[in-house]
């Protein structure tokens, strides 16, 4: 399950999301993925996917210069495209959870701001912009309590805190940059019919 890129998810939390589909929906997603493909997205040739309230979201391009988010509803089955915000360019750019929302977060690539916007009822609102920050370039993730990880151009990862606006070396230094934090979070999601819901249930009376 890869793009023409090489980049969905990662293989095990595939195959935790399909474990838990009926065959009927499993043939059901064999065809939509035909058809988003045939609609010309091509998925980001990077790390930018989550996951929030059984829906999941991708960045895409669709056409020539033209980025978009899709949604995917586990519930519903219905794929949905999103445009991206209204943001400041040149960026680093990419999707993560803020407080419990999808987000979309910059580091803007010359005045080293962070813009972080949130998804509300279909409209992009700007929930946060921080001072310059100097040698940050990468948003990563969302930690906790408006904490957000941030990766620097010296390879050190930071914790940036929307609240106080002080920023903490957290004393972690990889040797390029980090394109993921996985931050992991347990949830019960309906799938349509109910049926992977009840197969869930029944795992987890048997290892109980």
């Amino acid at each position: 399950m890869a793009t023409e890129n090489g980049c969905l998810l990662p293989e095990d939390v595939i195959i935790e999301i399909l474990s838990l589909l009926p065959v009927k929906t499993l043939l059901q997603f064999k065809c939509v993925c035909k058809s988003c493909l045939d609609q010309g997205y091509t998925l980001a040739d990077n790390f930018c996917y989550t996951n929030v309230d059984g829906v999941s979201y991708w960045r895409a391009s669709h056409g020539v210069h033209r980025n978009v988010i899709l949604s995917f509803n586990m519930a519903t089955e219905a794929f949905q495209e999103i445009q991206e915000p209204d943001y400041d360019k040149p960026a680093h750019s990419t999707l993560i959870l803020y407080h419990d929302s999808i987000a979309f977060s910059t580091v803007h690539d010359i005045e080293k701001f962070l813009d972080i916007w949130v998804l509300n009822e279909g409209c992009w609102i700007r929930q946060f912009k921080s001072r310059p920050l100097l040698e940050v370039q990468n948003p990563v993730a969302h930690w906790k309590n408006g904490n957000v990880i941030l990766d620097c151009e010296t390879d050190q990862l930071m914790l940036y805190d929307t609240n106080k606006q002080e920023l903490k070396d957290l004393r972690f230094k990889g040797t390029g940059v980090c394109h993921e934090i996985l931050v992991y979070r347990e949830s019960l999601v309906s799938i349509k019919d109910g049926i992977g819901c009840r197969q869930h249930e029944e795992h987890l009376l048997e290892h109980s």
